[in-house]
């Protein structure tokens, strides 16, 4: 019995090294590489298994060690926000998982990681780096590299790159706001594989995630004003009341897939039909049936309706 212990609890220390091992290993890569949008996706995951399995102390080592390392590099500062969000997010989707209020974390986590985007950008401009400048510099050259590009829009080079621009910061804030939400689910994913793997008995998230009801008014009601056209595009407010509306959109197709996900693990259908069904789901023409059923989740409980009437 005791050499039985002994051995779980070798094998957990393990993982555990393992996990702070790879914690290090992803940052780098998000650090020093060109690879850093798709690394700060599941950069947070080890972090959060180290503490969702009681390893709070290594998971805060692992953070100060990459603190402290970041003073012998150039961007300390934003080294030092990355730390504080990703551990800050792991402390969010713990409670969550122990507490089964995964979507109140979920929301919780996200607007930490827009908060870290936001003081990213503000650092970049104060630096004299800025985000947007970089981009266009790129866009520059690739129109220079391609000159076909200005045939096929009948533009000009200038005029590509302006509208090329406004595209993109008329898109940036929801394209940041779903990073940040992907962030979080990613990294429960990863740690409920795991978990699968090592053969732990795992409570489901994704397929219980149900948004607050607050989402719904304000969805209809931006999609009423994009939808009835008030305002200009060239306008700061069409440009935050189109973001808005594809943002509460996004969250409802979250919470319609959870919806769609539970149905079919009902079912025990196999998983490669599973995933097949939710990758139809983003179909164009689909796609509006499945933020119809987000939005009808949010008004009534369907799960709870669909478990009542099987009991009747």
């Amino acid at each position: 019995m005791k050499r039985s212990v002994v051995m779980y609890l070798n094998d957990a220390n393990r993982r555990a090294a393992v996990a702070s091992t790879l914690f290090f290993l992803l940052l780098g890569v998000a650090v020093f590489t060109g690879l850093s949008s798709l690394a700060l996706l599941v950069v947070p995951a080890p972090i959060v298994y180290l503490m969702e399995a009681g390893y709070t102390r290594r998971a805060v080592g692992s953070l100060a060690i990459a603190f402290l390392f970041s003073f012998l590099t150039a961007g300390w500062l934003s080294m030092m926000l990355l730390c504080v969000s990703v551990g800050i997010l792991a402390y969010l989707l713990t409670q969550g998982l122990r507490k089964q209020t995964i979507a109140l974390a979920i929301i919780q986590s996200s607007l930490l990681m827009i908060a870290f985007f936001l003081c990213g950008f503000v650092l970049a401009t104060l630096s004299g780096n800025s985000f947007l400048s970089a981009l266009k510099q790129q866009l520059q050259a690739s129109i220079h590299t391609n000159p076909q590009l200005t045939q096929v829009t009948n533009l000009s080079a200038s005029g590509l790159l302006i509208q090329l621009m406004a595209e993109v910061q008329l898109l940036l804030p929801s394209l940041m706001v779903v990073f940040a939400v992907s962030i979080p689910i990613v990294s429960l994913i990863i740690v409920r594989a795991v978990h699968r793997r090592e053969g732990r008995t795992v409570q489901p998230f994704f397929r219980l995630i149900r948004f607050p009801r607050s989402i719904l008014p304000i969805f209809v009601i931006s999609f009423l004003l994009v939808a009835l056209g008030i305002g200009a595009k060239q306008t700061v407010y069409w440009q935050l009341v189109n973001n808005v509306w594809m943002i509460t959109a996004f969250l409802l197709v979250i919470q319609a897939i959870s919806l769609v996900w539970w149905i079919l693990s009902r079912r025990r259908i196999g998983l490669f039909v599973i995933f097949f069904l939710l990758i139809l789901l983003m179909v164009p023409v689909v796609l509006d049936l499945v933020i119809l059923l987000g939005a009808v989740d949010q008004v009534v409980s369907v799960r709870k309706w669909i478990q009542r009437f099987t009991k009747s």
